[in-house]
């Protein structure tokens, strides 16, 4: 079997700043959480968002993506615990606009069509379970690598990402790392509770 296509092969994870899957869960699990790509989208078996770019026309449709309340989880059973997590207690403590690197740690070099970082809106409510109205409609940042399905770049075991982070006020939010695959249906997806603080002048 090619476990490239088993959603229950792990895949790969955010270390850091340490996603909600990499404190919470076993290594096997946190590497785990996949669902159908194209976020905020709900329906699968849609094609690439960006289809009048020629090379992403033989991307795979796009499998059902994770439900509103199962998004941190994907729906396993056995993470479900990620969806409950209202405070910040495990966040990483951040300041407006700042370059923060995400470091991804990915099982073999698959062939990934992009990276989607989105974040929590102003006002969002954390006593409320993760959903798309908790989110910005459109990622803060994106990093696309190009070619067709087959020859797109092979994002590496180690992939380093320096995002810059939006304005916010301070406070608690969570970015939605989402690594969608150019060859499957599938996206790994990751939730990273960030603290904004105050800007210092540290650098």
């Amino acid at each position: 079997m090619d476990t490239h296509h088993d959603s229950t092969h792990p895949r790969g994870a955010v270390v850091s700043p340490p996603s909600r899957a990499a404190i919470y869960l076993l290594p096997a699990e946190a590497r785990c959480l996949v669902a159908g790509k194209h976020f905020p989208l709900e329906a699968a078996g849609r094609d690439d968002p960006h289809t009048d770019s020629a090379p992403f026309r033989g991307d795979a449709p796009n499998n059902p993506p994770p439900e509103d309340g199962a998004i941190a989880s994907c729906g396993s059973p056995q993470a479900r615990l990620l969806d409950k997590i209202h405070d910040d207690r495990c966040a990483t403590e951040v300041y407006a606009n700042q370059t923060l690197p995400f470091v991804w740690e990915l099982d073999a070099p698959y062939p990934v069509r992009r990276f989607n970082y989105f974040i929590t809106r102003t006002g969002w409510d954390p006593a409320q379970a993760l959903s798309r109205a908790q989110f910005e409609a459109t990622p803060f940042a994106t990093l696309v690598t190009p070619g067709t399905a087959t020859e797109c770049r092979r994002a590496g075991v180690q992939e380093l990402h320096e995002i810059t982070l939006p304005a916010r006020l301070p406070g608690h939010h969570v970015v939605l790392a989402v690594c969608e695959f150019a060859d499957t249906g599938d996206a790994l997806y990751q939730a990273v509770d960030l603290r904004f603080v105050p800007y210092t002048g540290r650098s």
